[in-house]
């Protein structure tokens, strides 16, 4: 028997593809997008994929449409069916098409495309970016005014050239160049000229990855050999003309294609490039890392090479990850020398054997984080999911083995479900209105589903969660939608808040501050049981 608590809509996909991907369409809208196709055939021995499926809600998840029609090609006059890899591309012709009539129809804007980014700011147009293969086997960064392309005028400016790969991270864009031996990282900031960045480093310099930019601090991590990457912390003058980068953390993971770890398992995992950095949302400073605690013998990673480390002062200075003393039963967990805990970040999702959920906070609910995570000496070993309610300072173990896991109503509440890779198929759903501290369960279907994914919209501030799985009988997609604000017993009033001060570590002594500054947040106690809403 299905619980009062939940309002259920289950929609039957009837799709039998790999691989969902959904997304909202963004913060605040009832749209919902489903891709639905085949994983990637890194080694071109299947036979051509089915070709992929879109499907889009848009009354937040009730219902959704087959949209497929809606992207077919026109190939020399004929319609032909899409095998989409990502929205809005198509690998096959490389060729970026564009819509000004919300999909009713598409305009083929530019061949040979490698990548294409947008661009915004106060004060400045809208620029649509695109990286440009060329026959020199480099890049050419062109771009777009988007207020052009509503008119049909599809004129575009050259922005750098020869260049090898070309980002943009909110108000800076990034392009590498070939040297003879070395590669070149340039820098623009808020469309200004490009400026070198100066490493200060003697190691050889294979490649970058931009792994973080909080206001106008950049952390880039550098890979130096096949095995050894190090992170970075940028250090400039006002202008931003003289950026200059210097060691943060050694032995940091980062994986980027055909660059490093090109005989690991991580060819066939992973087709983009990759940091194990977290920024914890809603505060300043605070990031967590995996690191190596040694380097393999061969050149393949496995998840006892990695611990876990974090940062309350921008990457100043890292420790470890003091682990809690019990488990969620009570039992002592017995942490001594060397131990500590470790959680799991995109490595471990993309690990074959574990493939966890990555770590989870909000800036709705400061300082409340969640993760999977092992008490050990590496990332291997006794997963069990975890939850800090000080930005890390302290943790706290609240469910045993893997599972996928959510946080709503400003962390109100949580939620979780089986993952099926390590606990089999599953009906019910967790959740805990008190941290964690009690479960309680309820069913959500019928049927027992494989289960591969919970999340919620762009926020934590809500009480709705989306959760797609397949059937246990035969491989058919559904999307459940649940809300659960009825676990609730009432409306939050003024007595059910208190303040909350974060702070952090300066060498082995606490401070009642974060990178000097005294912050208060208004919180919700931990036993109100009562709904925020706002």
């Amino acid at each position: 028997m299905l619980s009062y608590l939940l309002y259920l809509q289950t929609t039957h996909l009837n799709d039998s593809h790999g691989q969902l991907i959904v997304h909202w369409l963004g913060e605040g809208t009832d749209v919902m997008i489903c891709l639905a196709r085949e994983p990637p055939d890194t080694d071109m021995k299947s036979p051509p994929p089915p070709p992929s499926r879109i499907f889009m809600s848009k009354d937040y998840g009730d219902t959704f449409e087959d949209k497929t029609a809606d992207f077919m090609l026109n190939i020399t006059g004929t319609l032909t069916n899409s095998t989409v890899e990502q929205f809005f591309t198509h690998q096959k012709y490389n060729t970026l098409y564009y819509t000004t009539d919300f999909g009713a129809s598409f305009t083929l804007l530019q061949s040979y495309v490698k990548s294409f980014l947008w661009s915004s700011g106060d004060g400045v147009p809208i620029h649509l970016y695109v990286e440009r293969k060329e026959p020199t086997n480099t890049s050419s960064v062109i771009f777009f005014n988007a207020a052009d392309l509503y008119t049909g005028n599809r004129q575009f400016n050259v922005l750098i050239e020869k260049v090898e790969d070309f980002h943009i991270n909110k108000d800076f864009m990034f392009a590498s160049q070939r040297l003879p031996n070395s590669t070149q990282l340039l820098i623009s900031y808020k469309r200004g000229k490009f400026v070198k960045a100066d490493f200060q480093t003697e190691l050889d310099i294979r490649g970058y990855h931009v792994a973080n930019v909080e206001g106008r601090r950049i952390m880039i991590s550098v890979v130096h050999s096949e095995r050894i990457s190090h992170l970075y912390v940028s250090e400039s003058n006002d202008d931003m003309t003289d950026i200059k980068f210097v060691p943060s953390l050694e032995n940091i993971f980062t994986y980027i294609p055909d660059l490093n770890w090109r005989t690991s398992w991580l060819v066939k995992s992973s087709e983009t490039a990759f940091t194990d950095l977290y920024r914890v949302d809603g505060l300043r400073g605070i990031y967590i890392a995996s690191k190596m605690n040694r380097l393999p013998v061969a050149e393949t990673i496995t998840p006892d090479y990695l611990m876990s480390v974090i940062t309350f002062d921008h990457g100043n200075t890292w420790r470890t990850i003091k682990a809690p003393e019990t488990d969620d039963e009570g039992a002592l967990l017995n942490c001594g020398k060397d131990c500590s805990l470790h959680l799991t970040q995109k490595f471990s999702s993309l690990y074959p054997v574990t493939r966890s959920v990555t770590i989870m906070s909000s800036k709705t609910a400061p300082g409340v984080i969640m993760a999977s995570g092992v008490v050990g000496k590496s990332l291997k070993g006794h997963p069990g999911v975890y939850i800090s309610r000080d930005a890390g300072l302290t943790w706290k173990q609240i469910l045993k083995n893997y599972y996928f896991f959510n946080m709503g109503d400003h962390g109100g509440i949580l939620v979780a479900v089986k993952y099926f890779k390590s606990k089999g198929e599953t009906n019910e759903i967790l959740y805990s209105t008190d941290e964690g501290e009690r479960w309680h369960s309820t069913p959500f279907i019928g049927n027992q589903l494989k289960v591969y994914g919970l999340m919620r919209e762009a926020e934590a501030n809500g009480t709705i969660f989306t959760l797609f799985g397949s059937e246990q009988e035969e491989h058919r997609w559904l999307i459940i939608k649940i809300d659960l604000k009825n676990a609730f017993t009432a409306n939050c009033t003024e007595d059910d808040y208190k303040y909350w001060t974060p702070g952090s570590y300066s060498g082995d002594a606490f401070m009642p501050c974060v990178l000097g500054r005294q912050d208060t947040y208004q919180r919700r106690k931990p036993h109100a049981n009562c709904h925020n809403g706002i």
